[in-house]
């Protein structure tokens, strides 16, 4: 009879731990993706995303059928993915273009400037730019608040 009861105790205790043991790898099943996704969203931050519009000397301007604009990014190194750029007409209307390297041309490089092209219909009064950055693993991204904003004038001929 004494056997008995101490198999039994002996059967209580492994279960005990074989039922901690599943636990431990479901919570850590459930929480390391959760943790490294949150690792990687901390990981693509705005702070220092700096793109900045350059009109001096008549760099960003418009004539009758496009916007020449005038993209300088910062001396920060990021992983930057488009670059977003609004147009903003007299009555509040706004159209978005995404640079990306296979549509537009190239992306600023660190302490470079690029020079973009858009077509318009209506005669826009501010352009605005504003950087979207990837992870690492390029499965986050972020589009950052508007960094930069200027008024437009017409090009000089």
């Amino acid at each position: 009879m004494k056997d008995k009861k101490a198999v039994t105790a002996v059967i209580g205790t492994i279960l005990l731990i074989l039922m901690t043991i599943a636990a431990v790898g479901i919570i850590w099943g459930v929480v390391m993706p959760m943790v490294k996704k949150g690792a990687q969203e901390a990981s693509v931050s705005c702070i220092g995303a700096d793109l900045t519009i350059i009109k001096t000397g008549g760099l960003t301007c418009h004539n009758s059928t496009h916007v020449k604009v005038v993209v300088a990014r910062g001396a920060k190194e990021l992983l930057l993915k488009d670059v977003m750029i609004r147009l903003q007409y007299a009555d509040g209307s706004t159209d978005i273009s995404y640079v990306r390297a296979d549509n537009l041309g190239d992306l600023p490089g660190q302490n470079e400037q690029k020079a973009y092209a858009l077509n318009f219909t209506v005669i826009p009064t501010k352009v605005a730019a504003a950087p979207e950055l990837e992870s690492e693993t390029g499965e986050i991204t972020k589009l950052c608040d508007v960094t930069s904003e200027v008024t437009i004038d017409e090009c000089e001929a």
